[in-house]
């Protein structure tokens, strides 16, 4: 469901250096990671609305200075809460040309989408006509504004929070139902590094060949 309103998608970065989901980070057998210089750990939270638990799926993603790895939790819970979860494994070989491709997205650098936003709905949109008067050669004129941007809150969705853990600490992001977001703001590039990071993490966990074909690919170029 779409809504226009005046007021933006807020996610409020923690400031904890064990990041989000404590609680449930402890029962997926997560702890706080222990990195060492140009070593990285994200964890991709996905909530889905109309649904029992606080998230119902998880990528861990870690870089250390063997090798990259990334793991898929799928997690159940009910109207008591949290049931059980579920780890799956790529099946693909994942590279660090995976996680290249990632950094060039922006993965650890990611603004929050507050601030996205709030500079997206700022800027002028484009112009239009509005009203015609008489400097023409017909003896009419025109003058152009720019439209008015309304700010978009998409309900019902779902949203991706990431936890980015290095040596240096912590830092978070998050983003609401970024693919309906990305047809109001097409002009975004954050919206469409969004899209890209969850599009090629979610690839290497398909299996059937199209989907298999396509994660080898871009774990190879």
């Amino acid at each position: 469901m779409l809504v226009l309103t005046t007021d933006t998608v807020a996610h409020t970065p923690t400031d904890s250096t064990a990041g989000h989901f404590q609680k449930l980070s402890s029962r997926l057998g997560l702890k706080e990671p222990n990195l060492e210089a140009n070593e990285y750990e994200v964890r991709i939270w996905n909530r889905q609305a109309l649904r029992y638990g606080e998230v119902q799926m998880a990528y861990v993603l870690r870089k250390t200075r063997e090798k990259f790895t990334v793991v898929k939790y799928i997690i159940e819970s009910n109207e008591q809460g949290f049931q059980f979860a579920i780890s799956l494994k790529p099946t693909v070989s994942v590279t660090q040309v995976l996680w290249k491709r990632l950094l060039g997205k922006d993965l650890l650098t990611m603004p929050d989408q507050s601030s996205v936003l709030e500079r997206l709905v700022n800027q002028p949109g484009p112009l239009k006509d509005t009203v015609q008067g008489g400097l023409q050669a017909d003896g009419s004129f025109t003058i152009k504004s720019y439209k008015s941007r309304p700010r978009v809150i998409v309900a019902d969705g779902e949203s991706f929070l990431f936890d980015v853990f290095s040596a240096n600490g912590h830092r978070s992001y998050g983003y609401s139902n970024p693919d309906d977001l990305s047809r109001f703001y097409p002009e975004s590039k954050e919206l469409r590094n969004i899209l890209a990071i969850l599009n090629d993490v979610s690839l290497v966990f398909r299996s059937d060949k199209v989907g298999r074909d396509q994660a080898r690919t871009i774990n190879e170029n």
